[in-house]
């Protein structure tokens, strides 16, 4: 886990946010294993870096100020892993093959996106 900035595609604004990295490879072959959409989120919860930020933060009272209860209250145990998915099945079925390595990245509110290499910020859970 590692902190960048994003522009916000459903505000315009700009937000510092908590990213993750994305192997699609890797994904695709623990899901054939039986992985689950919360199985990837854990995975990605439990890296060292994202360990330390939730100790670091403990001591906040909210969600935006205290990260392992933001996970919970922003259910980013869930939502992380079927931002993921679905980038690699939107790649899939427009593509025909695998994206590039993303990052899956999540704002202090609980909003989820997927950032490709160039910078496009892409939102799995648009309201249309």
């Amino acid at each position: 886990m590692y902190h960048t900035e994003i522009r916000n595609p459903r505000t315009g604004r700009i937000n510092r946010v908590r990213a993750w990295q994305i192997a699609p490879r890797a994904v695709v072959d623990a899901c054939k294993a039986g992985a689950t959409a919360r199985d990837i989120s854990w995975s990605l919860l439990s890296d060292e870096q994202a360990y330390q930020e939730m100790k670091d933060t403990e001591y906040g009272d909210d969600g935006g100020s205290n990260f392992a209860l933001g996970i919970f209250e922003n259910a980013l145990d869930f939502t992380l892993g079927m931002a993921v998915v679905w980038m690699i099945r939107l790649f899939i079925s427009q593509r025909q093959k695998l994206p590039a390595p993303f990052s899956v990245v999540a704002t202090r509110k609980g909003d989820v996106f997927c950032v490709g290499i160039s910078g496009t910020v892409y939102d799995p859970f648009q309201r249309s």
